[in-house]
């Protein structure tokens, strides 16, 4: 597990690499060069993307967890009630049957897949 001070080290790094190429490589396009430099390190990004917009750990294992609860019992609704999840008439119905069934895990899904913007009052 990183800690926060490589965390903070790792995406310096990374804003200084993108600022360097698109400077050499791109006109300044910073855009472009974090496009290019994402898609080469796809697993990176998730880690970037949640240390800028101050997601704390411990509400990405949250997500993660209540992610895979639904995925789970969407699969077992599949199961039971003949579904095909990958077509997306299907897949609605049975996220639509798994909120339906519990609405606690709805609430649990809701808050932790929302993006909160806005300035951060605690450090």
């Amino acid at each position: 597990m990183k800690s926060e001070k490589e965390g903070g080290f790792l995406k310096d790094l990374m804003i200084k690499q993108i600022e360097r190429n698109a400077r050499l490589d791109h006109g300044g396009d910073f855009t472009k060069v974090a496009t290019e430099y994402f898609g080469n390190h796809p697993g990176w990004y998730q880690d970037y993307n949640d240390e800028i917009h101050g997601v704390n750990k411990r509400d990405s294992e949250e997500r993660d967890a209540v992610n895979a609860t639904v995925q789970f019992r969407m699969e077992m609704i599949a199961y039971r009630d003949k579904l095909d999840l990958n077509k997306p008439a299907d897949l609605a119905a049975a996220q639509v049957k798994v909120f339906a069934e519990d609405p606690n895990l709805y609430k649990r899904y809701t808050a932790a897949n929302t993006l909160h913007v806005g300035a951060r009052l605690t450090d």
